[in-house]
């Protein structure tokens, strides 16, 4: 097998792999207090603080909310990020505590 076209295909596995999404169950509650369910994209620990994008359930598009847009977010059997503003004045989503 030809050298150049082994490393195309393993480089587009790779890349494949990357792009898929972690989809979770969840819901967002927005700034009017109404809470809406769907799925939530799961990312790393540094951009989740900064985005959320939802997919409303049966729906196939993603709306993406920052903190200024949204109260809060919770993965369905995981934890919850509300909406903050740090002492700077940047926004972020900050994970919620069990306790209140």
């Amino acid at each position: 097998m030809n050298i150049k076209l082994l490393i195309t295909i393993l480089c587009f596995i790779t890349l494949t792999a990357q792009a898929q999404l972690k989809l979770l169950p969840g819901m967002v509650i927005k700034s009017n207090n109404d809470t809406v369910y769907g799925t939530i994209e799961f990312k790393n620990d540094i951009l989740i603080h900064t985005t959320c994008r939802f997919q409303l359930k049966g729906d196939t598009l993603f709306s993406e909310y920052t903190p200024y847009d949204i109260k809060s977010f919770q993965f369905l059997h995981g934890k919850s990020y509300e909406s903050k503003l740090l002492s700077d004045g940047t926004p972020v989503f900050l994970e919620r505590s069990g306790k209140k």
